[in-house]
């Protein structure tokens, strides 16, 4: 199975799982509603099940033979990290010089990554303008590109693409950071990022209010998520968000084309 296709299957099946949520687009959002807390979506310490000991949020057998919840595990290993790394606040993020790179701020920590190549940058250039011509036709909104976005008090994303809705577009002070999520975050996948990087960036979106849109290059395939689904679209699918923008529709084979 392709790398899209088997971390996709996982991310999907998990965060759905956890919701009660079908697996399935057409048979609506039925399952158990959403109560508000993180813990309800194995969101805490690791996105959609998957902590961050790299295991789902399930008992392990202990050496007494009882059972070790993988959370726990994961909590530990975090203050264990976190106690020997230099976190910033954002206001230490914002001070920061500009090195060329694009920097983002998470739960802390630093993340730095240098310029795409150039497969990247054509599928972004080209997503910009699908859904920035379309925005800017139908006055739905704008469409930004590579913008921070503060998702909490020690959280701070750039997504590769943006939509946010006009109505909150016309609130917003141009010249300071974004407060909370975009309506709509795109991210492109590196080769290099890992199932966990992935679901971990993606329940921070979620988390903040954020559709979210994953798209694979090599693998031509887009994962879409939403507050209780989760759907991974193929070549021949197509890209829609009827609630964000009414009658916007591409075939996801046009993105690479």
């Amino acid at each position: 199975m392709d790398r899209a296709l088997r971390i996709g299957a996982q991310l999907r099946d998990e965060v759905l799982d956890r919701r009660g949520v079908s697996r399935s687009s057409e048979e609506g959002q039925e399952g158990a509603e959403r109560d508000g807390s993180e813990e309800d979506f194995g969101l805490s310490d690791g996105v959609f099940g998957v902590g961050t000991a790299g295991g789902r949020d399930r008992g392990e057998p202990d050496r007494a033979g009882g059972s070790v919840g993988v959370r726990e595990v994961g909590i530990a290993a975090k203050l264990s990290i976190m106690a020997t790394k230099t976190l910033l606040t954002l206001e230490q993020f914002e001070q920061l010089p500009d090195d060329g790179m694009r920097h983002e701020l998470d739960e802390g920590e630093l993340i730095s990554m240098p310029p795409t190549f150039g497969l990247h940058g054509m599928i972004q250039s080209k997503m910009d303008r699908l859904l920035g011509n379309y925005a800017e036709r139908k006055s739905l909104g704008i469409v930004v590109v590579e913008t921070g976005f503060r998702l909490s008090s020690d959280i701070l994303r750039a997504p590769d693409i943006a939509f946010i809705k006009a109505e909150r577009a016309r609130t917003l002070d141009m010249e300071r950071r974004f407060e909370g999520a975009p309506d709509l975050a795109v991210e492109i996948i590196s080769p290099s990022e890992t199932a966990a990087d992935i679901a971990h960036k993606v329940g921070q979106y979620l988390r903040a209010g954020a559709v979210v849109w994953v798209v694979y290059p090599k693998d031509r395939a887009v994962h879409v998520f939403e507050s209780k689904s989760a759907r991974i679209l193929e070549a021949e699918d197509l890209l829609e968000a009827p609630a964000l923008l009414p009658g916007f529709s591409v075939r996801v084979s046009e993105l690479f084309a």
